[in-house]
């Protein structure tokens, strides 16, 4: 069950995926392609709203840049698994 604080944290993760590909929705990178722009942002950690640092790679940017432009905003909030908090059963038997 997704509380609104969860709610939240999932907005601002968004926000952040948003600031990390806005220079290349608005076409206004430095590089000298989108490519080496991308690269140059996973070079470096990001920090999540719970406090992990993560660095995401070259290839993750472009997947939101896709997401984004085929669903704005609500493509970049991350998707809560259908399996969290949930226990892991070997029904394989003993």
């Amino acid at each position: 069950m997704e509380t609104e604080n969860t709610k939240n944290e999932q907005m601002e993760i968004a926000r952040i995926r948003f600031g990390l590909i806005a220079p290349m929705v608005q076409g206004t990178f430095p590089d000298e392609s989108m490519s080496a722009y991308c690269r140059r942002v996973a070079a470096f950690p990001v920090k999540l709203p719970d406090g992990r640092q993560v660095q995401y790679k070259a290839k993750t940017l472009t997947k939101w840049l896709s997401l984004y432009n085929r669903g704005g905003m609500d493509a970049l909030v991350p998707k809560t698994r259908c399996d969290k908090g949930g226990t892991r059963v070997d029904y394989r038997g003993s």
